[in-house]
């Protein structure tokens, strides 16, 4: 997916949330809940635009390690 094309949709489905008191109740009852600052929600945007090629492969190289991965073999069912 183009990146570029990620962030507008985050930001319009942000845009919509905002508008929404569920939305509203559940960043403020985790915020309370996680003892965050509740005005954290009102910053994604900004995070939002710190995403790029580059971060992205930053996080990918900290959290995909080799020895992390776990492999599955999925056996079809005797019968």
């Amino acid at each position: 997916m183009d990146l570029n094309k990620f962030v507008m949709e985050k930001k319009r489905e942000y845009e919509i949330k905002l508008r929404e008191n569920s939305f509203w109740l559940g960043s403020i009852s985790s915020a309370y809940r996680l003892q965050e600052d509740p005005a954290k929600a009102l910053q994604y945007l900004e995070n939002l635009q710190k995403v790029n090629a580059e971060s992205i492969k930053a996080v990918a190289n900290k959290y995909l390690l080799e020895d992390r991965l776990f492999k599955f073999i999925l056996m079809p069912d005797k019968k």
